[in-house]
């Protein structure tokens, strides 16, 4: 206790040199702490949206599926079916699960003829999943029963098809037996997936719409949602293991945008957090330089009435370690309050490449990094005084106490 309060009286002898030292540890550690914060929602939120609009949690079909063109014939046949639904009750974790059919082919209104990626989908299951399965931009949604022959079809697809809300459009696919075969459909509404390739293409029906089209039982996929994503891992190896025959993937195996964003992030972010974290160190290493040459008699002084250069030391290492944490405090709140300001006012981001729709900028206040950012400045306050602390008690006694 008496290090401490020694140090304590030491750092605030010179008011003004602290207070610029603990100021650029201030900014250092409120950058830090945004960054790291706003880092994390980023993943988060990409997460959870990449999830909840389209891949849920995980997805389970047949060997080599997931990486092939769609093929019905070798998808998951009704004994399959049920025996993923019976193994899904019994799994601890499981909220609710749904099947899909994936297909490739035409589709056609008067004369215009365009290439299509289907998709047949539960309805009420899929709005479970995103609340509203399809964003609409025109007309309106398909009847959630997916009782009827309805269809949604992608913005730019529309407007491909100079199409306006409840027109006919013919579908053409090749069913499971490699035959071609046409539906006609009631397109209800155009939505958008936020990335423009896909809206060029995409045609979702209700699932007994592409069986049909297909002329399938199968599916292409069942698609499981979870109570809680931090469960992924744990749910996906019990999957697994219960369906060994089958092949099952986590939403992050499914979309490798999410894991590039997160290489990308961490690195740009990791070179950041460095240079700030070198800026800080320079700080007060500069700092308590200026500070132990102006102490130098005292420490010849203290070192001449018996004080070794460790406990010299371990004096300085305090008075470090206490700019660190001033600073660091200070920056912590200020960066609490500015990431609570930018929530509240509701600022967005540019979209991301590749996509349309623009997202809110938004930093987590997660104490867990708080907390960590404010040992690194603790820590970097401590190794700023290293050299500077060696430096002033390697002096002889004798030298110290003549230093002018």
């Amino acid at each position: 206790m008496k290090w401490f309060a020694h140090a304590l009286r030491n750092v605030l002898r010179n008011r003004r040199r602290t207070l610029m030292a603990s100021t650029v540890v201030a900014i250092g550690t409120t950058a830090m702490a945004m960054t790291l914060c706003f880092m994390l929602a980023t993943f988060f939120g990409l997460g959870e949206s990449t999830i909840r609009a389209d891949v849920g949690h995980i997805q389970i079909t047949t060997p080599g599926s997931f990486d092939a063109d769609t093929d019905i014939a070798n998808g998951l046949t009704p004994t399959d079916q049920d025996h993923i639904a019976q193994v899904l009750a019994g799994t601890e974790g499981v909220r609710f699960s749904m099947r899909r059919i994936l297909f490739d082919g035409l589709t056609s209104k008067g004369e215009s003829t365009i290439a299509i990626v289907g998709r047949g989908v539960e309805p009420l299951q899929e709005m479970r999943l995103s609340g509203i399965f399809a964003p609409i931009t025109r007309g309106q949604l398909m009847s959630v029963e997916g009782t009827h022959f309805e269809a949604l079809i992608g913005e730019r697809l529309a407007q491909k098809l100079e199409w306006a809300p409840r027109e006919l459009l013919t579908l053409v696919g090749t069913t499971e037996s490699g035959s071609i075969n046409a539906v006609d459909v009631l397109s209800t509404g155009a939505y958008s997936t936020g990335v423009p390739e896909k809206d060029a293409r995409a045609v979702m029906v209700p699932l007994h719409v592409a069986a049909a089209l297909l002329d399938t039982e199968n599916v292409s996929r069942v698609v499981v949602v979870l109570d809680d994503t931090a469960d992924t891992d744990l749910v996906r190896t019990r999957l697994q293991s219960a369906l060994p025959e089958l092949e099952v993937r986590d939403w992050r195996q499914l979309d490798p945008f999410y894991e590039q964003v997160v290489t990308l992030y961490s690195n740009i972010f990791g070179i950041l957090c460095l240079i700030i974290v070198l800026v800080v160190l320079m700080s007060v290493s500069n700092t308590m330089m200026m500070t132990v040459m102006e102490r130098i008699r005292e420490i010849g002084t203290l070192r001449a009435i018996g004080f070794s250069k460790f406990e010299m030391r371990i004096g300085f290492s305090i008075e470090g370690a206490l700019i660190g944490l001033m600073g660091a405090l200070i920056g912590l709140a200020l960066a609490a309050v500015l990431s609570f300001a930018i929530n509240v006012a509701g600022v967005e981001m540019p979209p991301a490449p590749g996509r349309t729709a623009p997202y809110p900028l938004i930093f987590f206040i997660d104490l867990r990094i708080y907390a960590g950012v404010a040992m690194v400045m603790v820590l970097s306050g401590v190794l700023g005084v290293i050299w500077p602390s060696r430096k002033g008690t390697s002096l002889p006694i004798v030298e110290a106490l003549g230093h002018d």
